[in-house]
């Protein structure tokens, strides 16, 4: 069997390929990226492994209510949420909600104009002002299993 990423119909799988090359991106910056919400099971089992888990610890009781509030209403809106390693588990650290965007050459994403208006609504200026930062990955798809990833703070 042959599999044809660059022109599958199947956007769950060339979603799941961009989360693995975006998480790796992360961790090579300094970032440990934990899977939020339904996640994919590859990188619970991985961080299980090496017996990582995202402290929540530290976090503003509004901040609490805001994740709480995303995993059980609506739709997962965040791929990863994350912190450096220096400051896992710390009060006052920085804590990222990520969004990953996988585009395939010729093929365009309308929901990547802008600050994502449409797809993470009004949670972007809600996380925002509760003191998460918000960044988001974009994984490029080259010829030949070669990959571009490109993140700015939203």
């Amino acid at each position: 069997m042959t599999f044809d990423l660059l022109n599958t119909k199947d956007t769950g799988l060339v979603g799941a390929v961009g989360e693995i090359i975006a998480w790796q991106h992360l961790w090579e910056n300094g970032i440990i990226g934990f899977s939020f919400g339904q996640g994919r099971p590859w990188f619970t089992n991985k961080l299980v492994e090496q017996q990582l888990t995202f402290h929540y610890s530290g976090l503003k009781k509004k901040q609490l209510n805001y994740l709480n509030n995303l995993k059980e209403h609506g739709p997962r809106r965040w791929d990863f949420i994350g912190t450096r390693p220096r400051e896992h588990g710390k009060r006052n650290r920085t804590v990222y909600l990520i969004e990953v965007k996988v585009r395939r050459q010729g093929k365009s994403r309308h929901d990547l104009r802008g600050t994502l208006k449409g797809k993470i609504p009004q949670d972007l200026e809600m996380a925002k002002s509760l003191g998460f930062s918000p960044l988001l990955l974009v994984v490029d798809m080259l010829d030949n299993w070669k990959f571009e990833v490109t993140s700015r703070e939203l």
